[in-house]
C-alpha cells in the first residue's frame, strides 16, 4: 500500500496554508523545489548559499519537528560541473550531433575528471542541502535533450547517460551523508529503463511522467507509453524503494509557467485511479508537484482543492 505522500512545492510558497494542510493530513513528505527551466542552477545556488526566508524556514523546521520529512528536488547538474571550467576544459562537455562540445546542459558522462568533480560538488550540497530522510535528488538539467553524443557516449542511451550521472553524484552525496541515497529521475528523455548502465547501491527510482495524458487515469489507452515505462521502470529498479513524482496538483505546469496563476481543478477520480495504480506497482511512496499554490494563488482563488490526494484528519 501507499504509505507516504509527499508534495513538491517552490521553496517561497512554505507558508501557512501548506503547513496546517500538511499537518493536519496523510501528507508525510515536502520536498523543496526551485523553479526549474533554464537558470535552474543558479536558482539552487541561491537556495544552497542564502537559504529560505525567515518565515519558509519557520514553517520548515516546523513541520520537521512534527515528523515531516523535508527533501530537496533540484535541477542541479549545472552547478555540479560548473560552466566556467568549458574554457580550460571543453572535454568534460558534451559533445552535440555536429562534433561540438557544448556547455549548455549536463556534461561527457564518459569523462572520469568531470564525474569526479560532480562528485565532489555533490558531497558540498548535501552539507548544504541536508536531506532529513537521506534520500536526495540532485537531478539533471531540466531539458528534454541533454545528452552527449562523443565517441565513449553515442552507444548509450539518454537512461544510461543519467544513471551514470546519477551513480557519480551518489558517491558524492555519501561523502556526507553515508546513508545517503540519490535519485534516477525518470524523466522526459530518460524514461526508459537503462540498458548498459547498472545501478549503484543506493540509487532508487523517481518516475516523473511528464509525458502522460493528465486528464485521464494511467490505465487510458492514450497513457500506454508511460504505463510501460512504469511497469518497466518498477522492475528494473525496485519500486518498493522507490518513488512517484506526479503532476496532479502541479498548477505551474496547468498555468503554463506563467503567472499569475490560473485556478487548479484537480480530478479526484483520477487521482484516486492512479495512486491504485502505483500501489498495484509496489510504490510505497508518491509525491507530486504542488507549484504555483502559495500565497499568491491563495489570494486570488482562496485555498486550493488538492482534489482528494490528501486525507484530512488532525494528528
Amino acid at each position: 500500500m501507499i504509505e507516504e505522500k509527499g508534495v513538491v512545492v517552490h521553496p517561497d510558497e512554505i507558508g501557512a496554508t501548506w503547513r496546517e494542510s500538511i499537518l493536519s493530513s496523510d501528507i508525510h513528505l515536502l520536498g523543496v523545489h526551485p523553479v526549474g527551466g533554464k537558470g535552474s542552477h543558479e536558482r539552487v545556488k541561491a537556495l544552497a548559499v542564502g537559504g529560505l526566508p525567515a518565515e519558509c524556514q519557520r514553517n520548515l523546521n516546523l513541520l520537521m519537528s512534527r515528523g515531516v520529512g523535508v527533501e530537496y528536488e533540484l535541477h542541479a547538474m549545472s552547478l555540479l560541473l560548473p560552466r566556467d571550467l568549458f574554457p580550460a576544459h571543453p572535454e568534460y562537455f558534451r559533445m552535440d550531433d555536429q562534433g561540438r562540445r557544448n556547455p549548455d546542459l549536463n556534461c561527457c558522462p564518459s569523462n572520469r575528471d568531470a564525474l569526479e568533480i560532480v562528485a565532489e560538488n555533490a558531497a558540498a550540497l548535501a552539507k548544504a542541502l541536508p536531506s532529513s530522510t537521506h534520500r536526495y535528488a540532485f537531478w539533471l538539467d531540466d531539458a528534454r535533450e541533454g545528452t552527449c553524443r562523443c565517441r565513449d557516449c553515442r552507444s548509450l542511451s539518454a537512461s544510461d547517460q543519467a544513471l551514470l550521472l546519477s551513480n557519480a553524484v551518489l558517491r558524492g552525496i555519501r561523502r556526507a551523508d553515508p546513508q545517503g541515497r540519490e535519485s534516477y529521475l525518470a524523466y522526459c528523455g530518460a524514461s526508459e529503463v537503462p540498458r548498459r548502465v547498472t545501478p549503484e547501491d543506493g540509487i532508487y527510482l523517481e518516475y516523473a511522467p511528464f509525458d502522460r495524458d493528465q486528464a485521464v487515469p494511467m490505465t487510458h489507452e492514450r497513457n500506454a507509453a508511460s504505463r510501460r515505462n512504469a511497469r518497466e521502470l518498477a522492475a528494473f529498479f525496485g519500486a518498493g524503494k522507490g518513488k512517484v513524482l506526479e503532476y496532479f496538483l502541479d498548477n505551474s505546469k496547468y498555468s503554463g509557467w506563467v503567472k499569475p496563476p490560473k485556478k487548479l481543478v484537480p480530478d479526484p477520480e483520477v487521482i484516486a485511479r492512479d495512486l491504485a495504480f502505483y500501489d498495484s506497482l509496489g510504490f510505497r511512496t508518491v509525491t507530486t508537484f504542488a507549484c504555483f499554490l502559495g500565497p499568491d494563488y491563495e489570494a486570488l482563488w482562496g485555498k486550493p482543492d488538492l482534489g482528494g490526494y490528501a486525507v484530512f484528519r488532525q494528528r
